[in-house]
């Protein structure tokens, strides 16, 4: 009944089911919202408006300025200082082995006060980031794509969030809870509805300096420790569907393992490091640190990659910085090796937009320009960052997968 009289938009279903192809897709848009959220506290805590000029101009700026993350890229950092970033955004698995798990994405950022949720967590095509140019998001879509992954009937989200408490001129100090669910067509409906959790047209809310949330696996004993949250946003997804990957059966075995390197192919680049835990292990593939794609190809542990160089498309005028590496391979080692480990999906060619993957060809691209013999070696990426506004808008769809 509380449903009734919560926000209803019946063009939402709509906009949801029109985002992402893959589940993966669809929750590396989750992960951008928190490491928006991330950089926009940093913006916010030191009174800068962040849609005016004082604010960074750019992703990068704001990486360097508000972290110190030399030119912007994760690559140039140690681990340790990886490490200590990651505290900021962690992704969580839990529910049971080897089905499909439920999937928090937890972040420190600058988190809603109960009465802004509508405009915010809940907001849809308002665009309310378009004005600030050091995040991803400026579409309003509200990361609705994951929807569809979750929970087959119902599809779930819970939404908790607390303003950060660094965030000066609060007017709340209290954590929002909504969940969000299809709500099947009635009374002649031809479509579903969302619909969010709001008796009475409010946001509930409750008051708690901290809630225990944070996992960190405790070698000594094997088991689970939990450490606060004292501010910002936990989105849980349930039953996050993802049988359609390839290999679906390790994918939801372990998040911190298949998952981690399909995240890492859809966000090559980001701006923030975040950790990775899965709650159903307490032997192995417990949690870890998530290392992108740029960081793994920098370190390249498996000495794998044979050559490499980095040139300039130009596109009508426009320059593309361009990665082109070849990989080592062995047919007689089977498939698990060198470009392999970094393109699970036979990915051939990515295109980036600050550090995350709008668009990629698959391998077999190479073969019609000449280079069957090896493509299953070569793997180029194209960093899109810079383009104009009328080329973004001419080459990715709003939706950022294709």
């Amino acid at each position: 009944p509380y449903f009734k009289s919560g926000g209803k938009v019946k063009s939402a279903i709509s906009v949801a089911g029109a985002q992402q192809d893959n589940p993966i897709g669809a929750l590396v848009e989750k992960i951008t919202n928190s490491i928006d959220a991330v950089l926009t506290k940093e913006c916010l805590k030191r009174g800068i408006d962040p849609t005016s000029k004082n604010a960074p101009d750019s992703m990068r700026t704001a990486q360097i300025d508000y972290f110190d993350i030399h030119d912007g890229n994760l690559a140039n950092i140690g681990r340790a200082k990886r490490t200590e970033l990651s505290k900021n955004i962690h992704l969580v698995a839990s529910g049971y082995k080897s089905k499909n798990p439920s999937i928090a994405i937890i972040d420190k950022g600058e988190g809603q006060e109960p009465d802004a949720f509508k405009n915010t967590l809940l907001s849809l095509n308002q665009s309310i980031k378009n004005k600030v140019q050091f995040v991803q998001g400026k579409h309003g879509m509200g990361g609705l794509g994951i929807l569809a992954y979750c929970s087959k009937k119902y599809q779930f989200q819970l939404i908790i969030s607390k303003r950060n408490n660094d965030i000066p001129n609060r007017s709340s100090d209290e954590w929002g809870v909504t969940l969000v669910r299809k709500a099947e067509a009635k009374d002649g409906e031809k479509s579903n509805t969302l619909r969010y959790l709001a008796p009475n047209q409010n946001i509930l809310s409750f008051k708690a300096n901290e809630l225990n949330v944070i996992p960190k696996f405790n070698e000594v004993n094997k088991s689970w420790d939990f450490s606060p949250l004292e501010s910002g946003t936990i989105i849980k997804l349930y039953e996050y569907n993802l049988d359609s990957e390839t290999k679906a059966g390790r994918a939801k075995d372990s998040i911190t393992r298949w998952v981690q390197d399909r995240i890492s192919t859809k966000l090559p680049a980001p701006a923030l490091p975040f950790y990775v835990s899965d709650l159903r292990h307490k032997e192995r593939d417990t949690d870890r640190l998530f290392n992108p794609l740029n960081v793994r190809l920098a370190e390249d542990s498996r000495n794998n990659i044979d050559f490499e160089f980095s040139s300039t498309l130009m596109v009508e005028g426009e320059k593309f910085p361009c990665r082109v590496l070849l990989f080592k391979y062995d047919q007689s080692k089977g498939d698990d090796q060198g470009k392999r480990t970094y393109a699970r999906n036979n990915e051939g060619i990515l295109f980036t937009f600050n550090g995350q993957t709008h668009g990629d060809k698959p391998e077999s691209f190479f073969t019609t320009i000449g280079f069957k013999e090896i493509k299953q070696s070569l793997y180029v990426l194209i960093d899109c960052t810079n383009m104009s506004i009328n080329m973004q808008e001419g080459m990715f769809m709003t939706s950022r997968d294709r």
